[in-house]
């Protein structure tokens, strides 16, 4: 909460539901933290592996609506007996956040859910063995993951995949980012084409899910990019070490009102009033349902989806106003972002 204390108390005042999805989503960790952990701890006796809570758990914009988004990050190679391990604790978290004083769901099974092991993640990057579940399973352990149990572990897990994206910085030296904010770029082009995908081709429910990709997909990119380019302007013998801390340490949103407060104007901060807007929307389930059921051809007729739209431009010209503003990110937006 000391992040939030940097918001001007006029913000603050209109961003009820950012400040309330933080004090739910941290309630609702904990309480299923103090059920699960006798579990985890009888079947992690030799420390190989954490339960990972990503999605609005993760980044803490979770809600009574929200699904829970979960997978087992194992150190070593899955077998047999982790898979049974990873059936278990996933069936008992299943159960636990169904209790009274939790009342969530689990998500349904998709890319980073179930289990996996970090050497997949860290090993053959780009390579040809590399699935795009094992892209967003790194993507999203590094930049909204939230370990639950064997904490020094799944620390040690971000800071090893950094170092491996981080190498080129090594011996210390003025050299950039650049790997990683080419995976990055890699990976928020991948969940939209994803999404065209998923609503051409496959036909599942396309409004929410375009609603996701212009708010919570653009502030997990740019989460996450900005500090990168920021990083540049950091100490070259701190310049590792201070994009570990900004990873490990933070949420998406907690890191860009850090910058905010470092650069942002007064204007600047009204991204997170359209971005408290959008929680709102999705803490709503009358709301998103009502959305899911437009048809492509009629978007433009629905009330809903108008406001969510309009909603999704303020947010993103404003966010570009910010970006630009700040002048020493210029340059490597122009080298490594745009060509």
């Amino acid at each position: 909460m000391k992040t939030w204390e940097k918001i001007p108390e006029q913000i603050r005042t209109q961003c009820s539901q950012i400040e309330y999805s933080m004090t739910f989503t941290e309630d609702r960790i904990q309480k299923i933290k103090t059920r699960i952990m006798p579990l985890l701890e009888n079947s992690n006796q030799n420390k190989k592996f954490a339960l990972v809570f990503a999605g609005s758990l993760g980044r803490k914009e979770a809600h009574e609506t929200s699904d829970v988004d979960a997978f087992i990050l194992f150190q070593n190679k899955v077998h047999k007996k982790e898979q049974s391990i990873t059936k278990e604790l996933l069936s008992s978290l299943k159960s636990i956040i169904k209790i009274n004083d939790i009342k969530l769901r689990m998500a349904s099974a998709g890319a980073f859910s179930n289990v996996c092991a970090f050497g997949d993640l860290v090993h053959n990057i780009g390579g040809k063995k590399e699935t795009n579940d094992i892209l967003t399973r790194r993507m999203v352990l590094l930049v909204e993951g939230q370990g639950i149990c064997n904490g020094d572990f799944f620390d040690n897990s971000k800071r090893e995949i950094l170092m491996k994206y981080l190498r080129d910085l090594q011996p210390i030296s003025d050299r950039r980012p650049i790997f990683l904010i080419n995976d990055l770029l890699r990976y928020y082009r991948t969940i939209c084409v994803d999404y065209e995908y998923k609503k051409n081709e496959a036909g599942k429910p396309w409004a929410v899910r375009l609603t996701k990709l212009r708010h919570s997909r653009k502030m997990f990119y740019l989460s996450a990019l900005l500090p990168l380019l920021e990083s540049m302007n950091v100490e070259p013998t701190q310049r590792i070490k201070w994009v570990q801390e900004q990873f490990i340490q933070c949420t998406p949103l907690e890191r860009i009102i850090l910058l905010l407060h470092k650069y942002g104007k007064e204007q600047h901060w009204e991204l997170l009033i359209y971005y408290n807007e959008f929680l709102k929307f999705m803490a709503s389930k009358e709301r998103r349902q009502k959305l899911d059921k437009i048809s492509f051809d009629k978007r433009d007729k629905n009330t809903e989806y108008v406001l969510m739209r309009d909603n999704a431009r303020k947010f993103r010209s404003i966010f570009l106003n910010f970006i630009f503003s700040v002048k020493h990110w210029q340059e490597p937006i122009n080298k490594y972002v745009i060509c």
